[in-house]
């Protein structure tokens, strides 16, 4: 449990100390993190304009007649993401189990992030009022706490392949039978 808790702080240490870099100071990250955001932004914008809204994306900014957001740091999921990924490197598992948690995962906060950015967009134009509750106090808390329980659904599933099934039903019927 020690060896978890300093390798996922670490690991978390690691990605804050790349992801605060001064932007003037590092261009190739800040370039490659503000790609990062415009993709959000244009996949967003497309996904809206499924739905029938008249969108404009240029860079990180997604306009309508009625409403604009601007994908900024924060607004990216990266933080839930490190703190999945940083978990799953940090689990005592064999890589062949971290490598289809991490792709699994990742592309499932990706999603959900295109939700929330969706969905922001959606509250802004019908629930101007509740855009900054929602964005702050809802969505975030609800990244960490879905980045969390993804942790230990995989987890639970690498134990699972790891282990099988046999020692469980093992102990279980061991119980049963004292």
């Amino acid at each position: 449990m020690l060896c978890f808790l300093l390798l996922f702080g670490g690991l978390l240490g690691l990605f804050n100390v790349v992801f605060l870099l001064p932007p003037e100071e590092f261009p190739s990250v800040h370039n490659a993190f503000t790609a990062y955001l415009s993709f959000y932004a244009r996949v967003s914008g497309q996904l809206l304009g499924i739905f029938g809204y008249d969108i404009t994306v240029t860079g990180q900014s997604i306009h309508s007649p009625e409403f604009s957001v601007v994908v900024v740091r924060g607004c990216d999921a990266i933080e839930a993401t490190a703190i999945f990924v940083a978990a799953i490197i940090a689990s005592p598992v064999a890589i062949r189990f971290k490598i289809p948690g991490i792709l699994g995962g990742t592309l499932l906060l990706g999603v959900t992030n295109l939700v929330r950015i969706c969905s922001l967009f959606y509250i802004g134009i019908r629930f101007p009022n509740m855009f900054h509750t929602i964005h702050f106090e809802v969505w975030q808390p609800v990244f960490i706490i879905l980045a969390v329980c993804l942790w230990l659904v995989w987890a639970t599933w690498a134990k699972r392949r790891t282990t099988g099934w046999k020692p469980a039903i093992q102990k279980v019927a061991a119980h049963v039978s004292s």
